[in-house]
Formats: C-alpha cells, sequence, structure tokens
C-alpha cells in the first residue's frame, strides 16, 4: 500500500486473496480477510450476494466470510462489527439487528455498544419496543448510553 503503484490497492487485494488461499488456517487469514474488506469498503466495491439478493458492499461479503469461516478468531468481533454498519447503512435494519445482538453476545466486554446499536434499531427502525427494551436492558454499565439506555427502557 505505501508503493506508488497506479494500482496498489488492487495488488494489496490480491496479495491478501492469495495469502488466505495458501494459508487458510493461519493466524493471518482472517486477518488478511478483514484487511481486505478494510480495501474493498474504502475502494467502494459492490458485487451480487446470493444470500442477501442482489448487489451488496464487497466488504460485507468479505467480512461475513471471517464470521463464518473464523468464528473463533480474534477479529470476528471486528467483523462482526464492521458487518452490522454495513447492513444499517443498506437499510438492512433486521439482519443488522440481528448481527449486533450476535456481537453483543459473544463480545462480553461489548467494546462496540452493540447492545445500544441493537436497542436502537429495534425502538427506531424495526418499531419492535419488547426487543428494544430487552437489548437496552442488557447495555454494561461501563458504556457511555448506560444512562440512555435505562431512560429509554423507563420511557417505553
Amino acid at each position: 500500500m505505501t508503493s506508488k503503484g497506479r494500482d496498489k490497492e488492487q495488488d494489496a487485494r490480491r496479495t491478501l486473496t492469495e495469502l488466505v488461499q495458501k494459508y487458510p488456517e493461519s493466524a493471518w487469514a482472517p486477518r488478511a480477510l478483514v484487511m481486505r474488506g478494510d480495501l474493498e469498503a474504502r475502494q467502494g466495491t459492490y458485487q451480487r450476494d446470493e444470500i442477501l439478493g442482489g448487489s451488496v458492499p464487497t466488504a460485507a461479503v468479505t467480512y461475513r466470510e471471517v464470521v463464518e469461516r473464523y468464528a473463533s478468531s480474534d477479529v470476528a468481533v471486528v467483523a462482526l462489527n464492521k458487518l452490522a454498519h454495513i447492513y444499517t447503512d443498506m437499510k438492512r435494519f433486521e439482519i443488522a439487528a440481528a448481527t449486533y445482538d450476535k456481537l453483543a453476545a459473544r463480545d462480553g466486554d461489548d467494546r462496540f455498544d452493540a447492545w445500544f446499536a441493537a436497542g436502537e434499531i429495534y425502538e427506531k427502525r424495526l418499531k419492535d419496543t419488547a426487543r428494544a427494551r430487552a437489548a437496552y436492558s442488557r447495555v454494561l454499565p461501563s458504556s457511555l448510553h448506560y444512562a440512555e439506555a435505562r431512560k429509554r427502557i423507563g420511557s417505553k
């Protein structure tokens, strides 16, 4: 990426893909996929996705691969967070909320504030008060959104 070549991002994506193909069991494989996903997100590329049906950011497919193939890796939570953001941006709120739920359940210290994010989607986008309350009730006291989550539980 530090080269001055015109196709440095494409070369980097190709190299990261080759790394995953050659060394799929390496601890670096999921990290390489996250790096590739970050490049794809920056480039704004799209591709057809049979799972979601339609055109989606290529990064979403890459991050989903990390989550599915390397679920136990330390970067799977990072990929889940990025995937949830992409789903939200795509206005696929049901799957975004489910992804935040999965992230929050997995990330014990909830460093991505996924319970609050899920609660907001349930409340504001899906109009599901019960699931919003359930998510807000799980926001940790260490969260910057803890007081707000408590208020939202009480105001329902």
